[in-house]
Formats: C-alpha cells, structure tokens, sequence
C-alpha cells in the first residue's frame, strides 16, 4: 500500500499470493506543497530547541569540539550502516521480504547491532550539545528511549524471518535433493 502525505491511499497490492509491486507516481509540485505545510519535515529537532533556555556549561569551547566530535561519529555511524546495508537493507526491505544474503556484520554492525540508532542519536546529543540546550539532552532521551522500545520489537521480528527464511532454504534442499 502507497498512502500519500495527507492519508489518501494511492495504490494498493490486491490479494494475489507471492511477490506483487504497488506502484505509484511522484507529483513534484505535491512534494513542495508538502514540505512547506508539514513543518515536521524541515529540521524539527532544531526547532525545538531554537527558543529554549541555554546552559553557561554548554557554551564552551571543550563542548563545542566535544560536539562536534559527537555529531561526527554519529553520521559515521549512520551513513556507514547506510553503506554496509544498500538501499534495500536500509529502507525496510526485511520487511517486505527482500532479504539480504547474510547478515552484515562488518563496520560499522561489528561495533553495535543497532548503528543507524544509536549513530542518530548520538547526532541527537551532539547538535544538543553545540546549542547548548538542557532541553536537547533531554529530547536525546526520549529518542533514545524511542528507539530502545523499536529495537524490542524490530530485533525479535528480524531474528524470527531470517530465521524463518533458513528453515524454508533447508526444505528446499530437501525437496530438491528428494526429486532426484
């Protein structure tokens, strides 16, 4: 199913079993009349903590390398996983069946199983830290508290159809070598 930013559905699969493609067409002048009506869209993190109080101890030159250095390692993160993973591992394609031969598990998924979030939220943390905001460290908590409850539920799911997929690839050789 393909539901458009404002809810309406546009395509949508029919009942036929196996692997089916719902296609859709991309109205540019939609997109733009999107991002500028969905304000969620454009840089929300950093307008939350636009007007919000600023902490002397935040302001500093070591916080604002430190900073830095985190928004860094967080992007390294998340832009290497995006790597490692291809656009198909990266944008859900487990969960539309599309697996990925093995499990990746070189840089950056051989520091942290999980490093588009933790990259993302140490990015969180750090442009809390450059502003200098309380506030952003707390919305890095919540993020992360976020993305702790996704991984509750993603990690099972994904161990379950791999797991899943391995089991009917052991039937398939079974089968096949039983034809012969």
């Amino acid at each position: 199913m393909i539901i458009s930013p404002w809810g309406e559905i546009v395509a949508q699969l029919g009942e036929e079993e196996g692997p089916n493609i719902a296609y859709a067409d991309i109205d540019l002048g939609l997109v733009e009349k999107v991002r500028r009506e969905v304000p969620l869209l454009r840089r929300t993190y950093e307008r939350a903590l636009r007007d919000q109080p600023s902490h002397p101890m935040l302001q500093t030159n070591a916080s604002k390398y430190t900073a830095y250095a985190l928004i860094l390692a967080g992007n390294v993160l998340v832009l290497s996983s995006m790597w490692a993973l291809g656009i198909t591992g990266t944008y859900l394609g487990d969960y539309f069946g599309i697996l990925m031969d093995h499990r990746v598990t070189s840089f950056p998924f051989n520091i942290t199983d999980a490093p588009m979030y933790y990259g993302s939220t140490i990015s969180f943390l750090g442009t809390a830290v450059l502003y200098g905001k309380p506030a952003g460290l707390l919305l890095t908590a919540q993020v992360l508290t976020v993305y702790l409850i996704a991984l509750s539920y993603e990690d099972p799911f994904t161990a379950k159809i791999y797991a899943k997929r391995e089991i009917d690839r052991k039937l398939s050789k079974k089968r096949a070598r039983n034809e012969l």
